[in-house]
């Protein structure tokens, strides 16, 4: 997972929780460090814990699936199976993501970027493996939203769409495969929905009528 902010620490939580061994890459080392504090606080601040269900014990063991890198090059992501990438909301700075992870990463590799309403097909072609790519759009907070957004890019192969589809199942999320377009599928209705509400309130409406 590429990325230590609030999308990559709920992804990386949600793969630990299932089993699924972690590297978390981040290049600053205090918001690696956050990051990795911050995943087992969404552990610690959730209902499982508070009821007993979850004892300190497992977070433990859960916490030693993740583990930190700060390689500016991503060489340590070098052996991963999928990359999901979670990092700023910015086209540049994802290709520049992607291309690093085209140099790096194993010829089989995954590589799926988190993006809510950015072009896949623009984001996958910096990879120089467009077949291998996918959007993964997790819904915040992602440890807890059941929503997976599976994005085919217009070269995603059926495979790579499938082991997404699966890594979604085997998360516990309800998996949905959607075409790559403006916001996909839940952010496409969302947006002009959040416009109307905007409008109304322009025109003198009250929030608590809206």
């Amino acid at each position: 997972v590429i990325g230590a902010g609030t999308m990559g620490r709920g992804i990386a939580a949600s793969l630990a929780s299932a089993g699924v061994a972690v590297t978390l890459a981040e290049r600053d080392p205090k918001a690696l460090e956050a990051g990795l504090n911050g995943i087992r606080g969404l552990w610690e601040r959730s209902s499982a814990f508070r009821k007993g269900e979850l004892t300190a014990a497992d977070l433990d063991k859960r916490m030693t699936l993740v583990r930190g890198s700060t390689d500016a090059n991503l060489g340590d992501l070098s052996d991963c199976d999928a990359v999901i990438e979670a990092v700023f909301e910015g086209m540049d700075l994802k290709q520049a993501v992607f291309e690093q992870l085209g140099a790096v990463c194993r010829a089989d590799a995954l590589l799926c970027t988190n993006t809510s309403y950015l072009d896949v097909d623009v984001i996958a072609a910096a990879s120089g493996r467009p077949e291998r790519v996918v959007g993964t759009h997790f819904f915040s907070p992602a440890h807890i939203m059941p929503l997976l957004e599976v994005v085919r890019g217009a070269q995603s192969s059926p495979e790579s769409q499938g082991q997404a589809l699966a890594l979604g199942r085997r998360l516990g999320k309800t998996p949905v495969l959607a075409g790559n377009c403006f916001g996909f599928i839940g952010n496409r209705m969302f947006e002009p929905y959040t416009q109307q509400a905007v409008l109304l309130l322009e025109e003198g409406a009250t929030p608590s009528q809206i």
